[in-house]
């Protein structure tokens, strides 16, 4: 009987040693409980698409393809951009990579999983390589879905840079609603190419507190610069150089240009649809406000 108060004293104060001890440790670390139960006791991983159909992947993964520049720009901000073993000439835009393959070539480097735009039309050689296909039209929630994806299938444990698109928003749109008027904006992606109405672009144009000038057109397209002159912006947001427009003897005219109202925007933020849209609708609505404003 003693024995058995004496090993029940000691386990009472093991106990509380461990609870004084470990409590620190076990707050420190943030567990998702969705992630956890669906993962716990599993090697693998299932997620749904854009299509809401599921996926599943194992745990670990360590060869991806990546044709997509918006998909290696998220695997590079969650520390998983030494996965991917080859991309398409497109991706090197946003990444260095020794192993430039076309799509006829992705079955030949046996990936575990491949992200790619939906243009290329590519079906994986078996059902063991799991294929997420990505809008080529991409929508501020299809960014946000892309980002969850990868978080998921790369089994990220920091929190999720979806949260900064959505705060961001909120914290413009918390101001923006209020506007009588929304300001005329055009989005220079390069040399005039710009892009039309249902993508990441207008809204996020649009979430800052402007609207976008050839937001009556669809896709992506040139414009030349008499018909940006026309459409006469306030704001100019563009990842050229400024100074093709303040060359530029039809431009250089634009009120915008000459109040020093176009903006840059690095290429690898403005023109694909990555965590880094949080930046574009910051530097939007910052320029927007100060006018809306007057401050």
């Amino acid at each position: 009987m003693k024995k058995i108060s004496l090993l029940l004293a000691l386990v009472i104060m093991l106990g509380a040693l461990l609870a004084s001890c470990g409590g620190r440790s076990y707050k420190a670390y943030s567990v998702d409980p969705d992630y956890q139960s669906e993962n716990t006791g599993s090697d693998s991983i299932t997620f749904q698409d854009f299509d809401g159909n599921k996926i599943t992947v194992k745990k670990g993964i360590q060869n991806i393809v990546c044709f997509s520049p918006e998909a290696a720009l998220i695997l590079r901000s969650i520390g998983s951009q030494k996965y991917i073993k080859a991309v398409d000439e497109n991706t090197t835009n946003v990444i260095v990579s020794n192993n430039v393959i076309t799509v006829d070539k992705i079955d030949e480097q046996n990936p575990e999983i491949v992200f790619i735009k939906e243009s290329y039309n590519y079906t994986p050689k078996d059902d063991s390589v799991a294929c997420v296909t990505i809008p080529d039209d991409m929508t501020v929630n299809d960014t946000k879905t892309l980002i969850k994806i990868i978080e998921k299938a790369l089994e990220s444990k920091k929190d999720s840079l979806a949260d900064a698109i959505e705060n961001q928003t909120n914290l413009a749109q918390a101001a923006t609603n209020e506007y009588a008027n929304k300001y005329p904006v055009f989005v220079d992606l390069g040399n005039f190419s710009t892009v039309g109405n249902g993508t990441y672009v207008s809204e996020i144009v649009s979430i800052s507190g402007g609207y976008n000038v050839f937001g009556d057109r669809e896709g992506y397209f040139e414009v030349t610069a008499e018909e940006i002159a026309e459409a006469n912006p306030t704001f100019i947001f563009t990842s050229s150089d400024v100074s093709l427009y303040t060359r530029d003897r039809t431009l250089k005219t634009l009120d915008c240009v000459k109040e020093n109202r176009v903006i840059k925007i690095e290429p690898y933020k403005l023109n694909y649809a990555s965590q880094n849209i949080a930046e574009c609708i910051s530097t939007m609505f910052a320029a927007i406000n100060a006018v809306q404003t007057g401050s």
